[in-house]
């Protein structure tokens, strides 16, 4: 079966130079929470200081690691056709169909229709989560 990705659109993207999430990731009350500064050389009404917010709800699992932005294009052409996914650095996506992506042994939280697998890419890893709902804030212009 082909996987079924969408992408998210929030309006802003990452700045690609200081996308690290690790340090980045907290969460409490069922919530994970990542900030990033964002790329204001992508969209002109942003500072350089500009921050924004991904908060996703409900949160069953999370994990933030490989690949990076140089691994997952060869990590995703070598278990699906890349073009046909589509996958970008800096967007975040929705997908269904990569179940054993995120790991055998979280496969049936997927089963679960109020469930959504959540993958975001960035320069420095791939952060993945199984959540209910997903909310972009913009901290700071």
């Amino acid at each position: 079966m082909q996987p079924v990705i969408k992408k998210l659109d929030f309006g802003y993207f990452p700045d690609p130079n200081t996308t690290d999430l690790k340090d980045n990731i907290t969460q409490h009350d069922g919530e994970v929470v990542l900030e990033f500064p964002l790329n204001h050389l992508v969209t002109k009404d942003l500072g350089e200081t500009s921050r924004g917010r991904l908060t996703f709800s409900l949160v069953t699992k999370h994990v933030y690691g490989p690949p990076n932005d140089e691994g997952f294009y060869i990590h995703y052409k070598n278990i699906f056709d890349y073009p046909v996914l589509g996958f970008k650095v800096d967007e975040l996506y929705e997908v269904t169909g990569l179940q054993n992506e995120f790991g055998k042994e979280n496969a049936q939280l997927l089963n679960d229709p109020t469930n959504k697998h959540y993958i975001f890419f960035v320069k420095e890893g791939t952060f993945q989560c199984v959540a209910q709902s997903w909310k972009f804030e913009l901290l700071s212009k």
